[in-house]
């Protein structure tokens, strides 16, 4: 009798084990288990798993460091292909505290798949030089996915998702597809959403892809913020199809600047389709920049170098406010081009910047004379088409009598322009552009398009500029 009540005591004790240890483990390969990313990972480094790799994720971890992949080939690790996928109804995180590290971390690894199924969170809410995942020593040919991805980088130089140095051939042919980026909590902002900084110049990270991605509340109140952030070392990116929003107000305690999609170097890009404004993916509320400082917003600003045509089309950049505040040189633009390189803006399909079926798409306050608000803008030095365009919707307020503001739709500064086929303002909705403030001192002006003095061919036609109106007075 002793015996039988023994070895049902046992048998429950190692029953009570064996579910407390099927519990915790939350990422699976093959018949192994592990309660973290990284002690899979780090299994797949030392070559315990090989071959076309199948990570299945089916609970949340807690990683106290970073999860690195290495490359095939680096040490032990020996693989083609790596997927890694959720199983189960979810919702689960991935998530990590790592104030100056890389919560996933793929060194060099190629032909990996993270799919989150829609259910998956990577949240790193460490600060400073921190993401959610890095892209690092030429990893390539991957794909994420599904996926929510959350962080809080405090120091500009990464981003939540981010792509860094490069060996030998770049960081190059990787999707992110279909993601949502944003903040890790209601008090931790990342600067960047998606950042690229390759500082190994001769070889780009090339040839990356982000589609349909849902990026928002990217700010910090004393630095330059971005959505995406294209920075040194890259060439030939397509963003596509992005909404990029801010779900509240953003105020500005330091004088900095914000941009939507943001690009320094290289040449070919495709910037297409996107959405830069509102309060939410939805196409709700405004997108609110505040504050008594000044701070300057783009919407999409590109500097190339000649080569490959880089392509902005059928973008939306609408709902939003701006208030700049008491020091000159204050911009609010929606599309601005420079460098040598070589732009088509909207010669395919148009892009629309504000409205032009409506009134106070975007709105402006200043409280400086001078600020300079533009459609449009290319300094470019190369050749740039602008065509099929919409500008219009703007509402240009001032806080007083002596303050005025400039808009200008198409500005031009440099290179061999084509101007043809746009709107700025609308044939059948007044006061579509307007300058509010009567103002009776200050630079006040509302300017269709405007070609500064450029020794290169200008080509302006078939435009049509309409309800522009100017209350003011002044000069």
């Amino acid at each position: 009798m002793l015996q039988r009540h023994l070895t049902k005591t046992l048998f429950l004790a190692l029953f009570a084990t064996l579910l407390a240890y099927t519990a915790s483990a939350q990422v699976t390969i093959g018949a192994s288990s592990y309660t973290t990313l990284k002690a899979a990972f780090d299994d797949i480094n030392a070559g315990v798993h090989n071959g076309s790799i199948a990570v299945t994720i089916s609970g949340s971890t807690a990683e106290t460091a970073s999860a690195v992949l290495n490359e095939s080939g680096l040490g032990s690790a020996s693989y083609t292909d790596i997927s890694i996928a959720t199983t189960g109804a979810g919702p689960y995180t991935i998530a990590g505290t790592l104030a100056a590290g890389h919560l996933i971390d793929l060194n060099g690894a190629d032909n990996v798949t993270i799919d989150g199924g829609n259910i998956l969170t990577i949240s790193n809410s460490g600060t400073g030089l921190s993401s959610a995942i890095r892209f690092i020593n030429d990893a390539s040919n991957n794909m994420l996915k599904n996926t929510t991805l959350l962080g809080a980088t405090s120091t500009n130089g990464t981003g939540v998702v981010f792509f860094g140095n490069a060996l030998l051939t770049g960081n190059d042919n990787n999707t992110v597809d279909n993601c949502k980026i944003a903040n890790a909590s209601a008090t931790l902002f990342p600067i960047n959403g998606i950042m690229s900084f390759n500082s190994i110049a001769a070889t780009e990270n090339n040839n990356i892809t982000i589609n349909a991605c849902d990026i928002s509340n990217y700010f910090n109140a004393a630095l330059g913020t971005t959505g995406i952030n294209i920075n040194s070392g890259n060439s030939a990116w397509t963003v596509t199809n992005n909404k990029l929003f801010q779900t509240g107000t953003r105020t500005f305690t330091t004088a900095a600047t914000h941009h939507g999609i943001l690009v320094t170097a290289g040449t070919g890009y495709t910037v297409s389709a996107n959405t830069i404004g509102y309060s939410s993916a939805a196409g709700t509320g405004t997108y609110t920049l505040a504050g008594t400082v000044s701070s300057n917003f783009y919407a999409i600003r590109l500097t190339t170098v000649p080569g490959v045509n880089s392509s902005i089309q059928g973008n939306i950049v609408t709902n939003i406010s701006q208030t700049a505040g008491t020091t000159a040189s204050l911009f609010s633009i929606g599309i601005l081009t420079a460098g040598t390189g070589n732009y088509d803006i909207g010669t395919v399909t148009g892009n629309v910047i504000g409205s032009v079926t409506g009134t106070g798409a975007i709105v402006t306050n200043t409280s400086i004379s001078g600020f300079s608000v533009q459609g449009i803008n290319s300094s470019a030095t190369g050749i740039t088409n602008i065509s099929n365009n919409k500008i219009g919707g703007y509402t240009l307020n001032s806080t007083a009598a002596t303050i005025g503001v400039v808009f200008t739709g198409i500005s031009i500064g440099g290179g061999t322009n084509s101007i043809t086929f746009n709107t700025v303002g609308s044939a059948t909705v007044a006061n579509s552009i307007v300058a509010t403030t009567v103002n009776t001192a200050g630079t006040q002006g509302v300017v269709g398009i405007s070609v500064g003095a450029i020794a290169t061919p200008t080509t302006i036609s078939d435009n049509t500029i309409a309800n522009l109106t100017q209350n003011g007075t002044a000069t």
